[in-house]
């Protein structure tokens, strides 16, 4: 079972399911909760083509709350498909949290 510090309640919207209702309502309103850390990141020229066309789609929210949000979503997706055929490895994982250099 996953660490609930980490995972939203099964009857909260996902993240995905977040976006793609921005999405479709072509507005985009985040709030930015926690600490945040500064990480240079070079991403690939057709995922930065992707990212800005979506973020014009939405209004031109920052970049950051952006890809923030599209990390969510990425994480939320790995986890599941982790905790339906690899909890043990989930759990090595999400025990690690909070722990890193």
């Amino acid at each position: 079972m996953l660490n609930k510090l980490y995972l939203k309640d099964d009857n909260d919207p996902k993240e995905l399911d977040i976006l793609v209702s921005q999405i479709k309502a072509k507005t985009y309103n985040t709030e930015t909760l926690g600490v945040t850390h500064q990480v240079p990141f070079r991403i690939y020229q057709w995922n930065f083509e992707k990212v800005e066309a979506l973020k014009a789609h939405l209004g031109n929210p920052t970049r950051n709350k952006l890809l923030n949000q599209l990390l969510e979503i990425a994480l939320e997706e790995v986890f599941k498909k982790l905790e339906e055929n690899d909890p043990e490895q989930l759990k090595e994982i999400l025990d690690r949290i909070g722990k890193s250099k």
